[in-house]
């Protein structure tokens, strides 16, 4: 055998009842159409040994529970063990909440989905040629900034408005995307793609319409103009946003955007550098670390406020959050999640190797910062960074996140310094293939 193979395979993953989009709330977002087509995408990698794993990426905001199910299906029908079957989502705030399994159809599509992902393991694994490798970053500048802004009396807000003048970034955004290709004799060239930012152009409250948001026009350009086929994946973006949130940003439409993007992969194809090939090492850990229980003593407050908002929508409860001080609906879901928890959570997290390169697969949406630390101190010519993977929940905040009082910091499954102490964990995982 020769010392890599890769294959590709991509199935359509469209829901056939009518169902919330997730991301940004879910009453009154039940999608009236469709933009562009959600998709299932597997690159099945095979080594001289004959281990392969398959690397997944799916159009949907994220996975929770049910990828766990899923998973195993692929593991059952393909014999690819669990531990190298790794599904991350682009994270587009205009799919379907196929995460949510208390929703009316979410088992259904869930069923579906795992059909439409077992599929593309069988095509993935079908198509596999021998592949050289290259890698590279490509400068994203311009099209990715971090949300948090230090204003002019010292409070940090997240993308404060048009009208407020930010007098600075509270921290420096990773502008680096990363590039993985696959150069296959006789079959098109496979290019894993990652960028940090959170795919929300058409993710808003009013929107109701179904679409893979700006990785759907971004891996469309690229294939439309190199014929290579296209793996997005979304890499630390936890506080990072696309250019078009920002106030002091130019305007930018999703496919303004994706084109904009697609044209700066394209322009750094011919530096990446060659890699030698050897054999994958994989391996997953569970990390323990302590759970978040700030405000639980709200916690009876929440139920009043989660079932008014249920019935009525978000305006029905904006007197009853302003008067207990919480920030949203979302900060009242986190509070009765933080009740109801254990002093611990657990999460598990997989590393993996192929000769120089290597990948970390994040289970939460990591900081920008998080991932620049695990690049930086990584062995090998790069780290490719893969965040919302698995049993994706919530964010993981920098420690300088928590002394703000901002959306991620309200939310998080998580106490301060998790975010680091996992990253560092990562380090060391990779260290130790």
């Amino acid at each position: 055998m020769e010392k890599l193979q890769a294959g590709f395979g991509r199935e359509e993953a469209m829901p056939e009842t009518v169902m919330p989009l997730g991301g940004v709330g879910l009453v009154g977002r039940e999608y009236t159409g469709v933009m562009d087509p959600l998709y299932i995408t597997c690159v099945a990698l095979t080594d001289e040994t004959g281990k392969t794993v398959l690397l997944y990426t799916q159009d949907f905001l994220k996975s929770e529970a049910y990828v766990t199910t899923m998973r195993q299906g692929i593991s059952d029908a393909t014999g690819v063990p669990f531990d190298h079957i790794m599904v991350a989502s682009t994270h587009t705030h205009s799919a379907p909440a196929v995460y949510n399994d208390n929703l009316e159809g979410a088992p259904a599509y869930q069923k579906k989905c795992t059909e439409a992902a077992i599929r593309a393991a069988r095509a993935a694994l079908l198509d596999r040629g021998a592949a050289g490798l290259s890698c590279g970053s490509f400068d994203g500048s311009g099209l990715a900034f971090c949300r948090h802004y230090v204003m002019a009396d010292g409070s940090v807000k997240k993308t404060p408005g048009k009208k407020a003048c930010p007098v600075a970034h509270a921290t420096k955004p990773d502008d680096q995307g990363q590039l993985v290709r696959m150069h296959r004799e006789g079959k098109p060239d496979i290019l894993l793609l990652g960028f940090n930012i959170h795919p929300t152009f058409y993710g808003q409250h009013k929107q109701t319409q179904i679409s893979a948001d700006a990785p759907a026009t971004v891996r469309k350009d690229i294939e439309e103009k190199t014929g290579m086929l296209v793996a997005y994946f979304t890499g630390a973006a936890g506080n990072q946003t696309g250019c078009s949130q920002l106030p002091d940003a130019p305007t930018m439409d999703c496919d303004e955007f994706g084109r904009a993007l697609s044209d700066r992969v394209i322009a750094a194809l011919p530096a990446l550098k060659p890699l030698d090939a050897a054999p994958i090492a994989i391996t997953t850990e569970t990390f323990t670390g302590k759970s978040n229980k700030e405000r639980i003593e709200l916690y009876e407050v929440t139920h009043e406020i989660v079932d008014l908002y249920s019935a009525q929508g978000e305006a029905a409860v904006k007197l009853l959050l302003e008067k207990h001080g919480i920030s949203s609906v979302w900060e009242a879901y986190a509070i009765r999640r933080r009740y109801a928890a254990e002093d611990t959570r657990s999460m598990s997290i997989s590393v993996m190797k192929l000769g120089g390169l290597s990948f970390v697969f994040a289970p939460y949406e990591m900081f920008g910062p998080h991932g620049q630390w695990i690049k930086a101190h990584t062995p090998g010519k790069m780290t490719f960074v893969v965040t919302c993977c698995n049993e994706s929940h919530s964010y993981l905040p920098t420690k300088e996140a928590f002394d703000w009082d901002v959306y991620e910091k309200l939310v998080t499954l998580f106490a301060p310094g998790t975010g680091e102490k996992v990253a560092e964990t990562m380090i060391e995982m990779i260290r130790s293939l």
